[in-house]
């Protein structure tokens, strides 16, 4: 999962056909096994005609990976519970 988290912010959705599926899955992933949300996951964005909607949907779901990845390079400090 960490290895998809990675690859996934490296890449340009225009460059992955499956894109927006690898996220969504990889995302509902980290919800069902953390028990965790960071925020609704978008719908596929080319659902819609609006570029505008389409580009922010694309702003949410970077958001939603860089949340994750920061989440879960969070290490606590010695001592912390």
């Amino acid at each position: 999962m960490r290895d998809a988290l990675a690859r996934l912010r490296r890449t340009r959705p225009a460059d992955v056909l499956d894109y927006y599926w690898q996220a969504e899955a990889l995302l509902a992933s980290f919800e069902r096994i953390t028990g965790k949300s960071f925020g609704r996951i978008p719908p596929y964005p080319y659902l819609f005609s609006d570029g505008r909607q389409i580009e922010n949907i694309e702003k949410q779901y970077n958001t939603l990976l860089d949340t994750w990845a920061e989440w879960w390079a969070w290490e606590p400090k010695a001592g912390e519970k």
